[in-house]
Order: C-alpha cells, then sequence, then structure tokens
C-alpha cells in the first residue's frame, strides 16, 4: 500500500478518493486474495477514521466502498477419518477430541469450560463469558450431551479438582500442535478447528434445523450457518 501511494505521487489524506483505492483494490488482487483485500481496507478505513477523530480531515471518503465477499469454505472430517483420529489419540488428548467434536464448541471456550457449567442433572454444557474470558457472541448457549460424552465427563469428574474441565497442556496453543501431530500421522489434513466444522456438518446431514445448529454453533448471523445448508437432505423441500 505504501509502495503504491508513492507512486501515484500522493502525500496527504486529503488526496485519496474512493477512485484512488479503487485502482488500489484492482493492483492488489492481481497478487493476493480478497480476503487479504478485505483486511486491508479495514486498516485503511480505519487510519482514517482516526484521522477524522484528530481533526485532521473532516470526514472519510472511503466509508462507503464495502468488502468483497469472500465464498465461505470449511474442512471437516468424515466419519471414517473421526474414527481414526480417535483410535490415534491417547490420553487427555482424546478427551479433548471427543469434547471438541460432540459439542462444536470453539477451541477458547474449551479451555475456559469450568465444572460448574456442565450440569450432569440436565446433561447440558452452558457456554458463557466469565471472568477474563468472553465468548464471541457475548451470549449465552446450552448444548445436549451425547451418551458418550457425558460418561466420559462423569470419568473425568470423579476425583476432579480444577476449576476447569480439562488443562493437561502449558497453554491452548499446545492443543492445536498435538493434534497436528496426530494428522500428520494420519496423513490427514485439517486443524483442530475442523473437529467444530465436522460437528456442524454432521448435524445438517442428519436433518437438523439451520436455526437449531446456529444456535448450537453460536453463530449471531444465519448466513454464517448457511455454509452448511448444502449438507442437510430436506433443506430445499422445507
Amino acid at each position: 500500500m505504501k509502495n503504491f501511494f508513492q507512486r501515484k505521487d500522493i502525500s496527504t489524506l486529503q488526496q485519496i478518493t474512493p477512485g484512488l483505492v479503487q485502482e488500489l483494490q484492482a493492483e492488489y488482487l492481481e497478487d493476493h486474495t480478497k480476503k487479504g483485500w478485505n483486511c486491508l481496507l479495514g486498516i485503511l478505513k480505519a487510519m482514517i477514521n482516526r484521522a477524522v477523530e484528530w481533526d485532521l480531515i473532516e470526514f472519510n471518503p472511503i466509508t462507503k466502498i464495502r468488502k468483497l465477499k469472500v465464498e465461505s469454505k470449511f474442512h471437516d472430517f468424515d466419519e471414517g477419518e473421526a474414527k481414526l483420529i480417535l483410535e490415534e489419540a491417547a490420553g487427555p488428548m482424546r478427551d479433548i477430541i471427543l469434547i471438541l467434536v460432540s459439542t462444536g464448541i470453539r477451541r477458547s471456550e474449551f479451555w475456559y469450560l469450568r465444572w460448574r457449567d456442565v450440569n450432569f442433572k440436565t446433561k447440558n454444557i452452558v457456554i458463557r463469558s466469565h471472568g477474563k474470558f468472553s465468548t464471541k457472541s457475548k451470549k449465552i448457549r446450552s448444548i445436549p450431551m451425547t451418551e458418550a460424552l457425558f460418561k466420559l465427563l462423569k470419568e473425568m469428574k470423579s476425583g476432579h479438582k480444577s476449576e476447569y474441565v480439562c488443562r493437561p497442556y502449558k497453554n491452548i496453543n499446545y492443543l492445536r500442535k498435538a493434534f497436528l501431530k496426530i494428522l500428520k500421522k494420519l496423513e490427514l489434513k485439517g486443524t483442530l478447528h475442523d473437529l467444530r466444522h465436522t460437528f456442524a456438518s454432521h448435524l445438517a446431514m442428519n436433518g437438523a434445523p439451520m436455526p437449531a445448529i446456529k444456535e448450537l454453533m453460536g453463530h449471531s448471523d444465519i448466513r454464517t450457518t448457511m455454509i452448511y445448508a448444502h449438507l442437510s437432505p430436506g433443506i430445499h423441500k422445507e
């Protein structure tokens, strides 16, 4: 971006126009992605907004330039792959994988999951903000346990003294690294976050309504959930 403005002999904020930014966009997309451009545009808008706050310029000339539409893509594990991953995993990592793939919770939500939010009477896990942790949507949601998950958590709770459900690693990044080692050994592609996609995609394939999946995933917008719509056998009929 800096080189572009230098070539165009742009030295002041007042010289930035919508047309100039559109030209920058066209040049940027020759070698970069739409997602990358959207990030760059967001930074540029924020910088100019700050200049407006500081009374350096009167208004932001590019506020009406919209971000580009980026097709949502995701990767999930099919039933066979999920089974292989669970068979390869051992100890705490196997427990973590089973919890993530059975609930669809984010890894940060798992990391800060407390025993007080696991209700064995109703067989539900409550995801909520607390202390220094805040959920992405800032909302509380409840996720029902499968029988396998209920049994696992009961076993884990026995004799467990920690406030949190599972903290076998030094920090949250160790979860990601440990999972990638398993995938590498199995010669599978993916990330720890794909367990979340696996949860949602399997729900869709089994006919769960999109609004229900939205609530379980904690999405703030149904459009985010609709990336799984093509997997639902009855979505078009409904």
